[in-house]
């Protein structure tokens, strides 16, 4: 491949322009020359509406967001679009925004601009859906300019492996983000052994968590993950919780059997189960049995409007206790079905 075949190039894009080139959700279809945000390899939404307006409020302020990522696909019959590497969690910040998911919040009430008109757009549009911002300050946000990057060519799958990895030792990883931080599930089952020794050795799921960068934040969002993967590859039908030994001689002796075919219908349940708790913005917690407790309402799900009311009673109240429950033998189970006895009654 030439070596102008493989340049790299940032360009801008008005928001309006960035979202209108979006392919904004998995079902829809890829279009020539779309900014796909949904490849196999990225993650699916997994931050909080929180995590979102702060980002809409930074680049309001600050006017500024990092460039967002993709490489080039070109397929054999000469169709062209572009494929996400790094940016979908910011990119769906916006969508979430314009398609009026949130009420912005103006988290920089404790700044003021030098600017005066940014100083005056965050109050007015504070504490509103898009649809009902002024259309003036409406206007200013969809003409700011989101910074592109994109490879004029293909990444192989090993260069996006390696992309990938390069981006998790620079920011924090969450469960979530886990299930899509390399090219293959498998990538991760292979590496679990370390993982849950590591965990075991040093009780990491039992420290506090700090949501730093380090190496024991991400080991125990594995370990939630392979405590997933467990209930569903190997014991679909058990309520207990999983001793960690067992964990340990389950990736250590089986980690290499699971196909990309097997592990996919896994991957899609995780990822619904993440965005299930994203919904209910209680965020993507690293306590293995609330996360499990969440993956059981997707992989086991009880019957018909019950979810729908537990995410209703949920967001109306917000009042989501779970009960105290001594002894760790099927802290999950016991969750799911508090929910669902106690939710299952609502009005949806």
């Amino acid at each position: 491949m030439s070596k102008d075949k493989m340049s790299v190039s940032t360009k801008e894009y008005t928001v309006q322009a960035y979202i209108d080139n979006l392919r904004r959700r998995e079902e829809d279809p890829i279009k020539p020359g779309c900014l796909d945000i949904h490849p196999e390899h990225q993650r699916n939404f997994v931050t909080n509406l929180e995590w979102a307006n702060k980002v809409i409020c930074h680049f309001m302020f600050h006017k500024q967001l990092n460039p967002v990522i993709f490489h080039t696909i070109h397929r054999s019959d000469g169709f062209r679009y572009y494929e996400s590497l790094d940016g979908k969690q910011r990119s769906s910040a916006f969508i979430r925004l314009v398609e009026n998911k949130f009420k912005f919040k103006n988290v920089k009430k404790h700044m003021r601009s030098q600017d005066s008109y940014t100083t005056e757009m965050l109050a007015a549009c504070d504490n509103k859906y898009f649809c009902d911002w002024p259309a003036n300050y409406k206007s200013s946000f969809l003409n700011m300019g989101i910074p592109v990057t994109v490879y004029h060519y293909t990444m192989t799958e090993e260069e996006t492996t390696d992309f990938f990895k390069d981006l998790q030792n620079s920011s924090r990883t969450s469960a979530g983000e886990v299930l899509h931080s390399f090219a293959g599930t498998r990538s991760i089952i292979k590496i679990m052994p370390e993982i849950m020794k590591r965990c075991e050795s040093e009780r990491i799921w039992k420290k506090k968590s700090t949501r730093s960068a380090d190496k024991g934040e991400r080991f125990k969002d594995l370990h939630v993950f392979t405590c997933m993967a467990y209930h569903f590859l190997k014991a679909p039908q058990s309520n207990k919780d999983v001793p960690n030994e067992d964990l340990i001689e389950w990736v250590t002796k089986e980690g290499n059997n699971y196909t990309p075919e097997m592990l996919a219908p896994f991957v899609k349940a995780a990822k619904k189960a993440m965005d299930l708790m994203d919904r209910m913005d209680i965020g993507h917690a690293s306590a293995k049995n609330k996360v499990v407790c969440f993956f059981f309402l997707i992989t086991r799900p009880p019957p018909d409007g019950v979810l729908a009311a537990i995410e209703q009673k949920y967001t109306v109240t917000q009042d989501l206790e779970l009960p105290e429950v001594r002894g760790r033998a099927d802290q999950a189970w016991r969750w799911y079905v508090h929910l669902t006895n106690n939710y299952g009654k609502c009005d949806v």
